[in-house]
């Protein structure tokens, strides 16, 4: 097929702008064909470490019952739902007093996310968390959703439910 029956066609060929013995790179031609492709690569590069600082601040939240590392990643509304019955959307306020309770009865022995996944507007973790309550050890799978707000990734979803 010939380069005017492509163009013809509508397909954008930046082959057209070379001069006569030039070579166009595979980034080239993307840049030619979208020009903010760079500037997209490096704001989803950004977005994604601003993601990863949010799941960092949670697992080490968790994995030690301190919460502090999250209170500026919660959303305004959380849903939150425990395996202790607590369950309903809950002010930022609320939901770090209701885990503070939660961690007192379940002290954390270790927690780490085994899954993250990052999308355009969110994200999700889930990971497991050894616990001990009462003597007993036991287990809860952990659920941890963001979604991206003005302010950046904030924590809109928490479940932890015995396994």
């Amino acid at each position: 097929m010939s380069i005017s029956r492509l163009i013809l066609l509508g397909i954008p060929i930046a082959v057209l702008a070379l001069s006569p013995g030039r070579t166009m790179a595979k980034s080239d031609l993307f840049r030619a064909v979208h020009p903010a492709g760079r500037i997209e690569d490096q704001e989803r590069a950004t977005d994604s470490s601003a993601v990863r600082k949010v799941f960092s601040a949670a697992e080490a939240a968790i994995a030690g019952g301190e919460l502090q590392g999250i209170t500026g990643f919660l959303h305004a509304k959380v849903f939150l739902t425990l395996a202790t019955g607590e369950n309903g959307y809950y002010s930022a306020e609320q939901t770090l007093f209701i885990l503070r309770n939660f961690f007192r009865q379940h002290a954390p022995l270790g927690f780490s996310f085994g899954n993250t996944k990052i999308g355009a507007e969110s994200a999700y973790g889930v990971g497991f968390l050894r616990y001990v309550k009462r003597g007993q050890q036991g287990t809860a799978q952990v659920f941890l959703s963001l979604t991206r707000t003005e302010q950046g990734w904030r924590i809109d979803q928490i479940t932890i439910a015995r396994r």
